[in-house]
């Protein structure tokens, strides 16, 4: 499911939640699996960014998810909402190339 960007522009209006994320701490390292984006696969429905509980996800000019790792505690949550399966997890460790593909 596809959201409509003019209704988060709206917050709150109509129905539409406000989507407001906590502080944004340097809370990251302490997980053991992270988040990586497959960009090719993402068709930009922003489940992600929408569903992530620490704000550690922000939209990238693209249009695409952009992961602050620093921020991230490796909830996985975004992965549970890819529709597409764009989000994939990784053990923490691997290298800053897999990190940003």
């Amino acid at each position: 499911m596809l959201l409509d960007e003019d209704k988060i522009k709206n917050k709150g209006e109509d129905g539409t939640p406000v989507i407001q994320h906590g502080y944004k701490k340097n809370t990251g390292t302490w997980k053991i699996k992270m988040p990586i984006v497959d960009k090719k696969k993402c068709i930009k429905c922003k489940q992600c960014w929408l569903n992530c509980p620490e704000g550690a996800i922000s939209m990238g000019k693209d249009g695409k998810p952009v992961i602050d790792y620093s921020i991230c505690k490796g909830c996985l949550v975004c992965v549970e909402h890819c529709p597409v399966k764009a989000m994939t997890e990784k053990k923490v460790g691997c290298s800053l190339e897999e990190k940003n593909e």
